[in-house]
């Protein structure tokens, strides 16, 4: 049988958007084996569910039931702290009421149950109570029998604990978002949106969990997941057209993709990965036997291993479809994946047709719009019913509720959006019920120029530092707002109570020229306050929250004697006075002061620096560069020595591996021989006999 996805674009000066609904039916695995149904059968008992105890009773089967059922999930559904299990039956279909419907901290465990469908809700992490299989949901079976057709379709999984960094110590208080084990079969994972979590879908419970199960994962979305977007042990899987979004610490990208093991045969096509240290990946596990996967039609953008498939094998779906391009699919799953994006529901949770739903669209602001920090965004939607009325207009951040309008003109301000990419959308609902949605992304930048930031508040510049640009403070003197380091944050402290100690960020004020007198061509600065103007007194201060450090500078002026100090910390509270930073102490006007030499680190690192002068610091500029560092061990010269002679790459002692990588992360040159390499900059990568792996930046 023939499966066709259809899309419809419509083409507006702004991009593209993906105006029309896809085709969300069931496709891939779980509709063989004779299809699957959930509880849309005759007879099905509805039951609307708003308590964990209703949640309970409707999904676990009395003994010898047998009738099919629907459960609506309306609101959220949470056991504080988790560790709560609901077993869940044969013949369900579980669904959100809408798009903010959510079990949190509940285990869905189904086992030994068939033909269940699973939609629109969100899913949080369970915690810590149950152990080690703690998953939000775990499919999974006992002795002989079977779990077979199932559909998780348009769901969201993240955790209550967003874990950034691999070897934060709640990557094991948390299991998966959603495992499948032992004789489980004929499953289907569409749409779904999988987030800020350390382990997502682990397929095979053990290495000796070699069951020959069959799983389609298609149209998911995956941001800053560091593994398991599938770990899959043993079975045949189709993996096409998600996308993989990792993320970065202090040490580097970090995030896994697609990981075949334990004989497991992998169909890769058409997905798009970004930030990845791997992409697809063939592993041998306790010495056993290794995964294969085929991947074809693949992305890959700023990844640092991308995949070849040397050695491995393919199968052909028994099922056919017509996939989307690869580099749509960031846009479109952004548009499409994750709860709230269907339409509205009958009793029996399907889908009902669009026919009579209301129009919505967004008039402001534009798509792909630029704002800068702290942005404040109006909002205008129109919105239409043509036979009825619009009740209500929901405004939301993402999948946070941001207000709701009731009356026309549908206008809002959502103010203090933080740096970052967000899709603001607007829920349009009708007085029959029936809703329509309508999305945009934009994206808020590092501060900008107007306004003051005042004592105590934070502000966020860019990512990707050019190590020869410093980062200005205004718009005329520099190009205004130069990047810095990836998850750089300056705050700014005021140590003082007095009014003219206050620390803050002043774009349009002068600052000094070099004989110490005001000079309009030098504009836009921190303002580090004096403090009660006696040498040696200590005003205000600016703290640099820094993933590591290799290089900081300061640009300043002044209109008194020149004294700062400088300290550093590691946890922003217990500082250590750097003596020899001293900042030439008596000069007026403008100076550039390296400091590396008191705060350099290879771990992240707070660094402060105080105005004990007799005037207010005007701190027009900073130069910082990130240190590199292998997220194994810091590269220490007394570990290991690496040095370039001519087209060779020394080591002083006995290594496995070099890799060089260009500055987009792809591996270039595997090996000591660097000849040939065009003039640029690169990262070397070497690890050793002993398994310790060390780093160094090259230049040709």
């Amino acid at each position: 049988m023939k499966k066709i996805f259809t899309f419809l674009f419509s083409i507006v000066l702004c991009g593209v958007l993906f105006a029309q609904k896809p085709d969300f039916n069931l496709y891939g695995f779980a509709a063989e084996n004779g299809g699957t149904t959930g509880g849309n059968a005759a007879g099905a008992v509805t039951h609307t569910v708003t308590t964990y105890d209703e949640l309970a009773a409707a999904l676990t089967r009395e003994k010898g039931s047998t009738e099919p059922r629907i459960v609506k999930v309306v609101g959220t559904i949470e056991v504080p702290g988790g560790g709560e299990a609901i077993e869940v039956g044969s013949d369900i279909t579980l669904f959100g009421a809408d798009g903010n419907a959510m079990i949190s901290q509940i285990q869905l465990y189904i086992k030994n149950a068939h033909n269940i469908i699973i939609r629109n809700l969100r899913f949080t992490a369970v915690g810590s109570n149950k152990g080690s299989d703690s998953d939000c949901i775990s499919i999974a079976t006992t002795s002989s029998n079977r779990c077979n057709n199932i559909w998780i379709d348009h769901c969201e999984f993240f955790n209550v604990e967003p874990i950034r960094n691999p070897s934060a110590s709640l990557k094991d208080k948390y299991d998966g978002l959603l495992d499948i084990k032992k004789t489980s079969e004929y499953i289907t994972i569409s749409w779904c949106y999988f987030h800020d979590h350390y382990k997502a879908i682990l397929v095979g419970y053990t290495a000796s969990d070699t069951y020959d199960r069959k799983i389609t994962m298609h149209h998911n979305r995956f941001e800053r997941v560091n593994s398991r977007v599938p770990s899959y042990r043993g079975g045949t899987g189709h993996v096409y057209n998600n996308s993989y979004l990792g993320t970065t610490d202090s040490e580097g990208y970090f995030g896994t993709g697609v990981n075949a093991r334990e004989g497991a045969c992998l169909l890769v096509e058409n997905n798009y990965f970004e930030k990845m240290t791997q992409t697809i990946y063939c592993a041998i596990e306790d010495v056993k036997t290794e995964g294969y996967a085929y991947g074809t039609g693949n992305i890959f953008v700023d990844c640092q291993h991308e995949f070849t498939a040397n050695g491995c094998t393919s199968f052909t779906p028994p099922y056919e479809v017509n996939q989307d391009a690869a580099a749509d699919l960031p846009l479109l799953l952004k548009e499409w994946a994750g709860s709230g994006k269907l339409n509205s529901y009958d009793d029996y949770g399907n889908e009902v047709s669009a026919e009579g739903k209301p129009t919505v669209s967004i008039k402001s602001p534009a798509d792909n719009a630029v704002y800068e920090f702290p942005a404040s965004v109006t909002m205008e939607v129109v919105a239409s019913d043509e036979d009825g009325t619009i009740e209500k207009v929901e405004i939301y951040d993402g999948a946070d509720l941001a207000t709701t309008l009731t009356e026309a003109p549908f206008v809002c301000t959502l103010d203090q959006l933080q740096v970052g990419e967000h899709i603001l959308s607007a829920k349009a609902i009708d007085n029959d019920g029936k809703f329509a949605t309508a999305s945009v992304m934009i994206v808020v930048e590092g501060i900008g120029g107007g306004g003051d930031v005042t004592a105590g508040e934070s502000f966020f510049p860019q990512a990707n530092l050019d190590e020869n640009q410093y980062y200005w403070f205004n718009e005329s003197n520099k190009t205004h707002c130069e990047s810095m380091i990836a998850d750089q944050t300056i705050v700014l402290n005021n140590s003082v109570t007095t009014p003219e100690s206050t620390t803050k960020l002043q774009p349009t004020a002068i600052g000094a020229n070099e004989s110490g007198t005001k000079e309009s061509g030098r504009t836009g600065y921190i303002g580090i306050a004096k403090g009660s103007g006696t040498a040696g007194t200590e005003g205000g201060s600016v703290v640099f929250a820094l993933p590591s450090c290799a290089l900081f500078e300061i640009n300043f002026s002044t209109t008194g004697s020149q004294y700062l100090k400088v300290f550093t910390s590691k946890d922003n509270q217990n500082w250590a006075e750097c003596t020899d930073l001293y900042i030439n102490k008596g000069k007026k006007g403008i100076t550039t002061h390296n400091l590396t030499s008191g705060v350099s680190s290879t771990s992240p690192i707070y660094v402060k620096v105080a105005n004990y002068g007799t005037g207010s610091i005007m701190l027009h500029g900073v130069k910082i560069s990130k240190a590199i560092s292998s997220g194994i061990d810091n590269m220490e010269s007394d570990l290991l020595s690496i040095y370039c002679d001519g087209d060779e790459i020394i080591c002083n002692r006995d290594y496995l591996t070099i890799e060089v990588f260009d500055a987009a992360g792809k591996l270039v040159k595997k090996g000591n021989d660097i000849a040939g390499l065009p003039n640029g900059n690169y990262l070397v990568r070497v690890q050793e006999a002993n398994g310790k792996i060390s780093a160094l930046k090259l230049k040709r």
